[in-house]
This record gives structure tokens, sequence and C-alpha cells, in this order.
């Protein structure tokens, strides 16, 4: 007998679902994390938005387009009145690092 597909599975009844898991696929399935366990490495992925969109103008003295657009990036990167404090969590999303 081979094992049952994960469809099969999601369609049986708790705990008989739990229990297929656990047996064909994931001995660990559905138990509880120890508290104070080893540390293992993650990356965690946050996908954020604001709600809010501003302008701002730079005054600045360039030889060329490009390099005025350079100047005034580097206003913009150091510029303390610049905030982004409104910013909206959309998606988080962790993985155990390999």
């Amino acid at each position: 007998m081979s094992a049952p597909t994960l469809h099969e599975i999601a369609a049986m009844p708790f705990p008989a679902s739990m229990l297929a898991m656990r047996k064909h696929y994931n001995s660990d399935w559905h138990k509880p994390e120890p508290d104070g366990g080893d540390a293992r490495p993650w990356k965690v992925k946050i996908s954020y938005s604001t709600r809010i969109s501003e302008t701002v103008s730079y005054s600045v003295e360039a030889a060329s387009e490009d390099e005025a657009i350079a100047e005034a990036e580097k206003l913009f990167d150091n510029d303390p009145t610049i905030q982004f404090e409104d910013a909206d969590i959309d998606d988080v999303v962790a993985k155990e690092a390999a």
C-alpha cells in the first residue's frame, strides 16, 4: 500500500489526518516545539508598503542631468526630515536557512 496523497490526508477527519501525516510524511507533524530549544538560523522576508506619498525638491549645481540627479539622491539619503514611519507590513515569510 502506498502512502496517501496530501489531498487524501487533508480530507480525513482529525486526528486521523494528523496520524497519517506523522506515519507517512513527518513524524513530528503538529507536535509543539519545546521551549528554550536550540536556536536555528532563519531567513525572514518582510514585504511592506507606506500609506503616504510625498515629494521633496533640492536645488543643486551640476554639469549634467545625471550629475544633478546623483547629487539630489545624496541629499535625499542624508535628509533628516525624511521619515518612513507610516509603513504597513503586508506580508512576512520566514523559512529556516539551510
